[in-house]
């Protein structure tokens, strides 16, 4: 077994955010699909030698200002915190863009955020989404 997980997150212009990270603690689950149903079994949590992987998400949000500024998911096993904390700070605290922020996360992290450097609701125009850019992940933006 080979502990996987995967990562979103989604916001509108009104600054509602979801940010997820879920697993099927195997790739690809038991690798078994439900017939007629079509998706895939997860596999049990914690069976055999390998640690179900650990699941990293995360939301900041100005409860003053009832305002969205940043969503993350981190994953990669044992690296999924500092997949989420790390892109975290640099955007929050340093100001860093959101695609500098997450590039460079150690392996085998990979890290996915959307930051608003004004908030929103407001100028959706300064939100922006990336993705780890050594690949398997998507960020794209609907105009707000």
């Amino acid at each position: 077994m080979l502990p996987a997980s995967a990562g979103l997150m989604t916001l509108d212009r009104d600054g509602n955010a979801v940010s997820c990270v879920f697993t099927l603690n195997n790739l690809f689950g038991t690798g078994r699909v439900v017939p007629q149903m079509g998706f895939l079994l997860a596999a049990a949590p914690g069976v055999g030698r390998v640690e179900p992987p650990l699941l990293a998400a995360a939301l900041a949000h100005n409860a003053n200002l009832r305002a969205f500024r940043y969503a993350g998911t981190g994953t990669g096993q044992a690296a999924a915190p500092i997949a989420l904390a790390l892109p975290a700070a640099r955007h929050l605290l340093n100001r860093t863009g959101i695609d500098a922020a997450v590039a460079g996360v150690p392996e085998p992290g990979r890290a996915n955020a959307i930051g608003c450097p004004a908030y929103l609701p407001g100028n959706s125009a300064q939100c922006a989404a990336a993705t780890d850019p050594r690949g398997a992940g998507l960020a794209i933006g609907g105009g707000l």
